[in-house]
């Protein structure tokens, strides 16, 4: 779920407010709210503004994740060893990236490495 829709959801919850209480309040319909919530939209700036005034809060504090990063950057061979296999030595996801072999395409010729 998105930031916005997580972070509008909660302060509405935590105001102890209705979808149509925090519509009224912040001129934005109930419907637009109920797909912002939904993560089907992504609300204008202004819209974000009405919000953030009806609620009392920051659009920094809206949108604000605690979560960890989706993605890690790792240097080749540092990452998490996914599988191991014993029937395909040079395939191994725990090779280190020299070690690998390409994996072959049905209908493409076999890739050689080089000496």
């Amino acid at each position: 779920m998105p930031a916005v829709a997580r972070g509008v959801r909660a302060a509405r919850v935590a105001q102890g407010w209705s979808l149509e209480t925090l519509a009224a309040r912040s001129g934005v319909s109930r419907g637009m709210l109920v797909h912002i919530e939904q993560g089907r939209t992504n609300p204008s700036t202004g819209t974000l503004c009405r919000l953030t005034d009806a609620l009392g809060t920051t659009l920094s504090r809206l949108v604000e994740t605690s979560e960890l990063p989706l993605a890690r950057v790792v240097r080749a061979g540092e990452g998490a060893c996914l599988w191991r296999s014993e029937h395909s030595p040079g395939r191994a996801g725990c090779d280190p990236p020299e070690r690998r072999s390409p994996p072959n395409r049905p209908g493409t010729p076999e890739r050689r490495r080089p000496p």
